[in-house]
């Protein structure tokens, strides 16, 4: 029992030093599966610990209790990450695609929407101009495991990995990537489905809109987390919005019912939207206006409210 014990313990510590995102972040925890197990493992250890203890064997129940401690704190780890940051678990590990490729790495302090600071290593595949003086990142933020966006007006420091030099001047550094053509943003252009009454747009033509992770459930399927660059909106009837967005899971112009999101992740401040019609009228003012489900006099997005 005691080499039983000081295996699983030795297992239960590994999962949680490879549980550090310093590491990996997920090697031995990114799915559910094995999350689930670590925690119910480690419940029935303490369990079986306390039941030893009881028999006046010390030793053999405290490595138990041991095990299955650190099991579950491999088990309260994955939770933190996926309910407390609000991000999937099946997106945690999930690396650049090739076809947006790194043009810059960087390691930045970035301030998030909640004023906290922290030091961030990120891999740039686009840039976006908002307006004179700020710029929206597109880039895979190696701290999250993930791709999300960065204001640039958020960052307080910034390093190019490549020379591990100070950028003084992030700005003209951008534009000067921007000028070389390494940071258009190239989504290959695809007609909406049938039924989607707006133009194609790609996403970095229509940069003030939102960049999303959207939890969408299809007519008879079940909800699945796809990134989206909102592109157009226009209603769907009277409760309803049906969003243009470019998914990048599949590199396709799509149509969205706003009906059909369970969940809602804004990636430029990690934010959970609660009220999702909101938001998207907050982003799209002209939306404002209603109409029938399939009615012709339907408000487009991109027309003047009547």
């Amino acid at each position: 029992m005691n080499k039983l014990g000081g295996m699983v313990a030795v297992l239960g510590v590994s999962m949680v030093i490879w549980g550090d995102r310093a590491w990996g972040w997920g090697l031995l925890l990114g799915g559910g599966v094995l999350a689930g197990g670590a925690g119910g493992i480690g419940g029935l250890l303490i369990i079986a610990g306390l039941g030893t203890l009881a028999r006046d064997d010390i030793r053999s129940g405290l490595v138990m209790i041991l095990a299955g401690l650190s099991l579950l704190l491999a088990h309260l780890l994955v939770l933190w990450q996926r309910r407390w940051r609000r991000v999937p678990v099946g997106l945690l590990n999930k690396a650049p695609s090739r076809k947006t490729a790194a043009h810059a790495e960087l390691s930045i302090a970035y301030v998030d929407a909640e004023g906290q600071r922290s030091w961030r290593r990120i891999s740039v595949h686009s840039v976006t101009p908002l307006g004179a003086r700020d710029m929206r990142l597109r880039a895979f933020c190696h701290h999250l495991g993930r791709e999300r966006s960065f204001r640039l007006s958020r960052i307080e420091e910034m390093i190019d990995l490549e020379t591990d030099q100070p950028v003084a001047n992030p700005m003209g550094f951008l534009k000067a990537r921007m000028a070389a053509g390494l940071t258009k943003e190239e989504a290959p252009a695809s007609r909406p489905p049938e039924g989607s009454t707006l133009p194609v747009s790609l996403p970095g033509q229509m940069a003030g809109l939102a960049d999303l992770l959207v939890s969408y459930a299809a007519p008879g399927e079940s909800p699945s987390w796809r990134h989206i660059s909102l592109l157009g909106a226009e209603p769907s009837g009277w409760r309803d919005l049906s969003l243009q967005a470019y998914c990048h899971d599949d590199g396709q112009v799509r149509t969205f019912s706003v009906a059909r999101i369970k969940e809602m992740i804004d990636l430029e401040t990690d934010a959970v939207i609660r009220n999702k019609f909101t938001f998207v009228r907050d982003r799209i003012p002209d939306i404002s206006c209603g109409g029938h489900p399939g009615s012709e006099g339907a408000t487009r997005a991109d027309a003047s409210p009547r």
